[in-house]
């Protein structure tokens, strides 16, 4: 039997690179669903026209 050894930081980097894997798969989920998007877009166009409640109003 061999042993690995395996630094701290290429633990760090692989758990790094998972999030941003599972980060981007999120997107992609995200990203598909019409729904989801045609809401995005409608909250950013209201938003570059700050057509949002007042926080202090609500």
């Amino acid at each position: 039997m061999e042993d690995v050894c395996i630094s701290k930081s290429a633990i760090a980097d692989l758990v790094r690179l998972t999030d941003e894997m599972n980060e981007r798969m999120e997107s992609l989920k995200l990203m598909s669903d019409k729904k989801f998007m045609t809401s995005y877009r409608k909250a950013k166009k209201q938003i570059k026209k700050r057509d949002f409640a007042n926080w202090n109003e609500l």
